[in-house]
């Protein structure tokens, strides 16, 4: 017997191991070759088919791209045109959807980064959903609150409800680049009051996770990536926040009795010359708690990717820095970013990597690591390497997510890349049986049932 653990959403999908489950490639309909960053699903018009928004970047000279948003209508995507949403013409960061005012309707944010070396330094966007298709910008509206009126350079953003009172709250990865490169900034937390209007949280209120001094800090981090979950199953919400630059990287463990994040950090997390550009948890081994994938910039010599084995508790913090597991921990790239997801159905999951050149390499791939199961130890093997044709054959992969797009019980593929986005269309086909659930949050519960988890215990061989 096997117990699947999905954090957040989930459709529950439980093709052969080793093989590749995916369609060749197609772009986006309507998208062009610009820079994209971050790939955000959530069924903005509660018709049961996910939907997609696509956030931009910027030109090397800061001519900023405007951001894609995607109507799923019944498998097929169709670009959309709402006002606000989809001419919203800022270097943006990632994006995330949640429902924030609990109205059963799910709510847009978009990080806002600054563009080029002089721009300006804009507001975050935030967008509620009005349930018609339309949308209200609260973006620089100073009754919503800092949320949306602190100047910042964001990079990455995500929501989680820290404290349990039923309303998601926002943590936010700052940055900035200036002529001497990419420069570590102190990050941004803000409490949701539950009634529309955002709080920010100071350093004393909430711990060095918004770390308020300025020089060298092992708490200021460069737009980097993170993850929310509860690593230690306390029924409470925990941030790892990686470094973009340099090692330190950061394990917030959330204490309810004081309200702040400490810092967690086991040794492991914080190899040698390595630098983490983003991560992502899954319950890779089918043991009930949140295992953790990170993705390695190129630091000196290191280059190689971390799977760490969570082995914490509600009272110790323990993780195994696993070697000897595969390729998943082997390859060498410049990893960008990476998204867990059982896209052959056999009750384990898999996970998919975009990367991109650095050091005069060529020939760069995304990659899919196919998890071999309890039997192999829950190793994995590449299963395929995608490469994007042009001159040196690189993908130069950037944010990337999984869900099922056409409701068939397989989760299909987005990558955002520096060029045209790519959808991934899963047609694997077996017997194997799939779940779907939609989380409604109820009572003191945010209503996009943000921090569930679903138990499944399921008859696998």
């Amino acid at each position: 017997m096997k117990k699947l653990l999905f954090t957040l959403v989930t459709l529950l999908y439980i093709q052969v191991n080793g093989q590749d489950p995916f369609n060749a490639p197609t772009v986006l309909p309507g998208a062009d070759a610009n820079m994209s960053q971050s790939v955000a699903f959530g069924d903005y018009d509660n018709d049961g088919w996910v939907d997609l928004y696509l956030s931009k970047g910027n030109d090397s000279d800061g001519s900023s791209y405007i951001n894609y948003l995607y109507k799923n209508n019944s498998g097929n995507l169709s670009k959309q045109n709402i006002p606000g949403i989809t001419d919203l013409n800022l270097t943006s960061g990632t994006a995330s959807w949640v429902d924030i005012d609990n109205d059963g309707d799910i709510d847009l944010y978009v990080a806002a980064a600054e563009p080029g070396l002089s721009g300006g330094k804009p507001d975050n966007n935030l967008f509620l959903n009005n349930g018609n298709g339309s949308f209200i910008n609260k973006t620089g509206d100073a009754t919503t609150g800092a949320i949306v009126t602190d100047n910042e350079d964001s990079r990455h953003i995500g929501w989680g409800d820290y404290n349990n009172d039923g309303y998601p709250d926002m943590f936010v990865d700052n940055g900035n680049i200036t002529f001497f490169g990419p420069t570590k900034a102190n990050n941004s937390f803000y409490a949701n009051d539950g009634d529309g209007t955002f709080t920010r949280k100071s350093e004393a209120e909430i711990g060095n996770i918004v770390f308020e001094g300025s020089g060298v800090s092992p708490y200021r981090t460069f737009g980097s990536g993170f993850g929310w979950t509860d690593f230690n199953n306390d029924g409470y919400l925990d941030i790892f926040n990686t470094s973009g630059g340099g090692k330190d990287n950061i394990l917030w463990k959330n204490n309810p009795t004081t309200g702040k994040f400490e810092d967690a950090t086991p040794l492991e997390m914080q190899p040698v010359q390595t630098s983490f550009i983003s991560a992502s948890w899954g319950d890779f081994d089918n043991d009930g708690d949140m295992d953790l994938f990170t993705c390695n910039m190129i630091d000196g010599n290191n280059w190689r990717n971390y799977l760490y084995r969570n082995n914490s508790t509600t009272t110790t913090v323990s993780f195994d820095s696993l070697t000897g597991i595969g390729d998943l921990v082997t390859d060498t790239y410049e990893t960008m970013s990476s998204s867990w997801g059982d896209v052959d159905n056999d009750g384990d999951l898999d996970i998919y990597v975009t990367n991109r050149p650095d050091n005069n390499q060529t020939q760069i791939p995304a990659t899919l690591y196919s998890n071999n199961g309890a039997g192999n130890g829950y190793s994995f093997t590449k299963t395929k390497d995608y490469f994007y044709p042009g001159p040196s054959d690189n993908f130069k992969g950037r944010g990337v997510a999984m869900a099922d797009l056409n409701n068939d019980g397989f989760l299909d593929l987005i990558t955002a890349r520096e060029g045209e986005p790519l959808l991934y269309t899963n047609s694997a086909s077996n017997s194997n049986k799939f779940t779907s659930i939609k989380l409604v949050g109820t009572g003191t519960t945010n209503k996009s049932a943000i921090g569930s988890r679903v138990k499944i215990t399921a008859n696998i061989p």
